[in-house]
């Protein structure tokens, strides 16, 4: 039986005669175990913001988070990004101290 990585046996229905041949048994069904997950979509505006504040660049924040910085890039400009992603970077934003006075920064001139 061929190994499907996350993926667990399920007996067909008897009678089907999908098992091995001339076993009588039903073969088994492949269903994969991992869930449908949904992605999410980050406003730039707003992870623009956090990093601002924090003195930090999208390349920190990827060292920081574990994240490629190709994957931050492409949430940056709208792409969907696991559950997982968004988790690892808003772990790695919500340690990072505020650079104090950042706002000012932030202001209309």
């Amino acid at each position: 039986m061929g190994a499907l990585s996350g993926a667990t046996d399920v007996a067909w229905p008897a009678g089907n005669g999908g098992g091995a041949e001339g076993s009588g048994e039903p073969a088994p069904l492949r269903v994969p175990r991992s869930p449908i997950t949904v992605g999410s979509r980050l406003s730039r505006v707003r992870l623009d913001h956090e990093l601002l504040i924090r003195g930090w660049t999208a390349a920190d924040l990827a060292r920081e988070s574990g994240v490629c910085t190709a994957t931050i890039s492409a949430a940056r400009h709208g792409k969907s990004i696991s559950p997982r992603t968004l988790r690892r970077l808003a772990i790695a934003i919500t340690a990072a101290p505020l650079v104090l006075g950042a706002e000012v920064l932030l202001e209309p001139a």
